[in-house]
């Protein structure tokens, strides 16, 4: 009956908020650190007490943003837990976000079943809680789809998206390639073109300005960390080339990692996007302006998972995956919810991962 149904999503509900609340107190307190959630902070700190000018006395390699955990610590002493609270409101905020998008495209239950799939894997929540920008980007990223499900206007939509954005990248400079998802994700939708020249026009001058101040002590210099990473420029123009026999084995290395951890994730994924753009053949256009919040949910996705994980030149690990996991899992959670509600094969699929999910961790 629909009181019994609603009893019992009730205590599910209580439960899950019970169980995300004791994951992150636990990991706040006891999750291993390591050395950026240490340095960053730290060199942040030194920043806004006068002690470290960027690129004049010493190197800030990290994205401007990372300033708010120096700011932590200027604020309430050298704390690493008052840094990893920060985060761990990030990520408090994020969760509400991915409930709230299941919600809103699938339905109470692919909200709460979403949720419970990024709690079920306890690396990943360890790892937003930790003092570094994961939980503060991919809040961001889940902010872009909550905007885009939004009765708001396309231009209000366009420039919010381009703030937020613009805030990613300066959290973590990877952040342009969802920028570059965006602007394709604009032009599947047909947008007006106008709309995509203001979301780059807008999200580069921010970006920008936030850099300004780490660049103006040392321009060559800092202009050498922060696009050294993707160009051959200053000091890196005279490293070598990276050969494909000494980075493939890395590479495959690190993909075989990834899809181990989040095999559950990925299977769900592929088989609920799958099973979708099957049905949907003959009409994918059509179907990606009537789903907005899926399209741009999968888009998100695919394009940041190929990013990190597809191309041997980049030195990547697991942790990469802290910046589109969630979204991965909600994909598949509302897929199944608004998809296919009556298929008993994906809803048993769904609550599998889970189950498997949570059984894995707690091993």
């Amino acid at each position: 009956t629909p009181n019994k149904k609603n009893f019992l999503f009730r205590v599910f509900a209580v439960a899950t908020a019970l169980l995300a609340l004791a994951e992150i107190l636990v990991l706040v307190k006891f999750r291993e650190t390591w050395v950026d959630e240490i340095f960053a902070g730290f060199k942040g700190y030194l920043i806004l007490t006068g002690e470290l000018v960027p690129f004049q006395n010493g190197i800030f390699d990290y994205a401007p943003l990372t300033l708010i955990y120096g700011l932590v610590h200027y604020l309430f002493g050298p704390d690493l837990y008052a840094a990893r609270i920060l985060s761990a409101v990030f990520l408090a905020c994020a969760l509400a976000l991915v409930f709230w998008i299941g919600l809103r495209l699938g339905g109470r239950w692919a909200g709460l079943t979403g949720l419970l799939l990024v709690l079920s894997n306890l690396l990943l929540v360890g790892n937003y809680v930790s003092a570094t920008m994961y939980a503060f980007t991919i809040l961001c990223l889940l902010s872009v789809v909550i905007l885009e499900i939004s009765g708001i206007s396309r231009r209000k939509k366009t420039m919010l998206t381009s703030l937020i954005m613009a805030l990613a990248i300066l959290g973590r400079t990877n952040m342009i390639g969802a920028a570059g998802l965006y602007g394709i994700y604009l032009l599947v939708m047909g947008a007006p073109v106008i709309e995509l020249g203001i979301f780059a026009a807008v999200t580069g001058a921010i970006v920008l300005l936030g850099y300004m101040p780490i660049i103006l002590g040392n321009p060559p210099v800092a202009m050498s960390f922060i696009l050294g990473p993707y160009l051959s420029f200053g000091p890196f123009a005279s490293l070598p080339s990276p050969l494909i026999a000494q980075e493939f084995s890395r590479f495959l290395g690190v993909l075989v990692e990834v899809i181990r951890e989040y095999f559950g994730f990925l299977v769900l994924f592929l088989a609920v996007v799958g099973a979708v753009k099957l049905r949907e053949l003959r009409r994918l256009r059509v179907f990606a302006h009537g789903e907005p919040g899926f399209t741009l949910l999968v888009l998100f996705s695919v394009g940041l998972f190929a990013a990190h994980f597809f191309y041997w030149r980049i030195g990547g690990n697991l942790y990469y995956a802290n910046y589109f996991m969630p979204l991965i899992a909600l994909a598949g959670a509302i897929g199944v919810m608004r998809f296919f509600p009556e298929n008993n094969l994906a809803r048993i699929l769904l609550v599998s991962v889970i189950l498997l999910n949570f059984a894995a961790n707690a091993y």
